[in-house]
């Protein structure tokens, strides 16, 4: 009947709208898909804008962060395409939401990027999520530089930078 095809249309709505929600304190995330029920862990980083462009990490469809995606405006989050591939199949991810931030309100979807292998060339990494450093502040920072340097020569300019802004921060490679 009518009434039962609006009542799967809205349940299946409200499960796509709420499908991720945080489920440990290191950033899993578990994602709950209305088609089987599936739950999959996701990787969750919380990254500054030109991240994507700086680890050249293709931006497939919506925009990337920006200094405005800060703690006054909506949350909002970027996924790569496994995240929208599973959720959202054959629709577009950009506009949808998802739970998983820090207090578990609704995150809209401003972007989608490349999924990348974040542990090793030979380990496929789980899907990921990225926030904004603006709105999920963390207690560790991971500094990503681009350079025509080789390592080696960089390292110490890049030491340097970072104990000019704050002597007793500890850095490592």
């Amino acid at each position: 009947s009518r009434a039962c095809r609006a009542g799967r249309r809205e349940r299946r709505a409200r499960q796509q709208d709420s499908a991720i929600r945080r489920a440990d304190q290191y950033g899993a995330l578990r994602e709950r898909h209305g088609h089987d029920g599936g739950v999959i862990d996701v990787s969750s980083r919380t990254v500054t804008p030109d991240y994507f462009a700086t680890l050249g990490i293709r931006l497939l469809a919506g925009r990337d962060f920006t200094e405005q995606d800060d703690a006054d405006a909506p949350p909002v989050g970027i996924v790569d395409e496994r995240v929208a591939r599973t959720i959202w199949p054959g629709e577009s991810a950009l506009g949808k939401h998802f739970r998983g931030g820090r207090d578990d309100s609704p995150a809209t979807v401003i972007g989608v990027v490349a999924h990348v292998r974040t542990v090793g060339v030979d380990v496929d990494s789980r899907p990921q999520v990225y926030w904004s450093y603006r709105q999920w502040t963390q207690n560790r920072t991971v500094l990503a530089v681009r350079s025509e340097l080789g390592p080696d020569a960089l390292f110490a300019p890049v030491i340097r930078a970072v104990r000019s802004v704050d002597p007793e921060q500890a850095v490592y490679d």
